[in-house]
């Protein structure tokens, strides 16, 4: 993956975490090249192992771009 950038106070609060999560989102934006306003945006979440999580909403409210966007199938 490139282009990816951590900010020093989130790797932070990363490190003082006790139980560590499977994945460690924070602020996730998505905004497509033409589009006014993004497809999703300042998404935060932490999955645990042995979690569970579902994404529900209606058409186009940004479920694929979120996953599509943790799984790194964007370039940037």
């Amino acid at each position: 993956m490139k282009n990816i950038k951590f900010l020093e106070k989130d790797i932070e609060v990363f490190n003082k975490m006790k139980v560590k999560p499977l994945l460690f989102v924070k602020d996730l934006t998505k905004k497509y090249p033409g589009r006014k306003s993004p497809a999703i945006q300042n998404i935060s979440l932490n999955v645990y192992h042995g979690e569970f999580h579902a994404f529900i909403g209606a058409n186009g409210a940004g479920k694929t771009t979120t996953i599509k966007s943790l799984i790194g199938a964007y370039a940037n």
